[in-house]
Formats: structure tokens, sequence, C-alpha cells
């Protein structure tokens, strides 16, 4: 693959909060972003390592160095709500202080309005995932979305208002980002409708950490196009 297990990919930390909190997993909501700085590897962080070269000798050297990818991101941060009461055209009569023990899932999608009710898992669609890579223009890269998700994490359970049969543990294909421990800790789901990629990750307030050691309430990884930029739409289903 492109990348090696040593890298560090591209962060941005997000501070995000949502305008409203129900009693379950609402309806999406489109979430107020507070953007933090970006950061990658540009190389030159590792120390070389020394080796003697004796007179008439033959010796066989391996070597290996972390090789950025250009083609993913992850996004990290903290989740707090605005717990209000509000009618149906979003006019708040009353809001309380924001709560920042909310649960649920962040979504991250390529479009800026969703079809909620018929958002679906990809089970074993791979034509789903091959038309995503060629999108994209990451058909032919090693570090592809075919190469990097797969059908074996056992991602939790996908589950909101709108959505009546919810999207089982495992029924769509997921990566898993590492802790500061290189344990993979973080799901990151692929799911789409008919006219939207959406990613999915899956906010915890029980202190995990994140890729660099911060306790966070997620981590999620999105691919980015050939390189370039790719915009992505957020939204929170949270309780």
């Amino acid at each position: 693959m492109r990348f090696a297990k040593e890298l560090t990919l591209v962060a941005v930390a997000l501070l995000v909060a949502a305008m409203s909190v129900f009693a379950a997993p609402g309806t999406p909501d489109g979430a107020t972003l507070t953007i933090g700085p970006g950061e990658t590897y540009t190389g030159g962080a590792t120390a070389a390592t020394g080796v003697n070269a004796s007179g008439g000798n033959f010796t066989y050297l391996n070597a290996t160095a972390p090789l950025q990818t250009d083609n993913w991101q992850i996004f990290y941060g903290s989740v707090s709500g605005n717990l209000v009461l509000q009618d149906a055209s979003s006019n708040a009569a009353y809001t309380w202080s924001p709560d920042n023990t909310v649960t649920g899932h962040i979504f991250f999608s390529n479009e800026s309005t969703v079809a909620w009710p018929t958002l679906d898992g990809l089970d074993s669609n791979v034509a789903q995932l091959q038309q995503e890579n060629n999108q994209l223009g990451l058909g032919a890269a090693s570090d592809n979305i075919t190469e990097t998700f797969s059908a074996a994490p056992a991602h939790p359970v996908i589950n909101f208002t709108g959505h009546a049969a919810g999207i089982a543990s495992g029924a769509t294909w997921a990566v898993q980002t590492n802790n500061e421990s290189a344990q993979a800790d973080w799901d990151t789901a692929l799911t789409y409708t008919a006219s939207a990629v959406v990613y999915v990750g899956f906010i915890n307030q029980s202190g995990k950490t994140s890729f660099n050691g911060e306790t966070v309430d997620y981590q999620v990884m999105v691919p980015t196009s050939n390189g370039g930029v790719r915009q992505y739409w957020v939204f929170l289903a949270i309780e």
C-alpha cells in the first residue's frame, strides 16, 4: 500500500456543536464548526541510523521510511449540543447551557443535502466502492478506498430518528484508525444514498484518545480528491 504503518495523516481538529439535543439521536442536523489549524507530515522528523562499512564485506541491508499519503484526511475533535426548546422552524423559546456529554454520530457527506431515510450500508456492494474510487480519481492508487476500507470491522450500529431500520453492526464497509497506543480504536463507516456518499464517525464521551494522545469525542478518516481538495458537509445526530 502507498502509506506506511508509521504514517501520520493530515489532521484537522474540529470543535463541533449541534443546534439541538433530542431524547434519542434525532434526524441529522447541520453542525456549527470551529476549525482548528491543519498539519501534515513533510519528512525530516525521523533521525537517520548509522551503519558501519568494512572493507571486503557484503551486507544485506533493508531500509524503510514513512511515505505520506495525499489521498486521506483525518478529522478529530470534540462534540457538544445546545439543549433547546424550539419549534419546527428552529425558533428557540429557551436555550440551556451547552451539553458536553452527548453521544451519537457525526457525518461527513459529499453533498450538502442527504435523503437520510434512504441512507444505506454497502454490505458487499464493491461496485459502489469502486464508483467512489473513480469519482475521486483513486482507482489505480495503492491506498484507494477498496484497499483501505473492508467489510471486516464490526462498526457500531448507525441509528437515528427518521431511519426506521438503522444500519446494523458490520452491515457496511469501515476502517479503524489508531489511538495514541497504535491500537485500532476509532471506526469510520462508509454509507450512501442515491446521490450522496456519507462517512460516519461514532461519538464517544468515555475519554478515548486520538492518534496524537489528545482526549477527543470522535476521529474520522475520509478520502480527498486524488491529492487535491474535496468538500464535505458535516452533520450530527446526537442525544
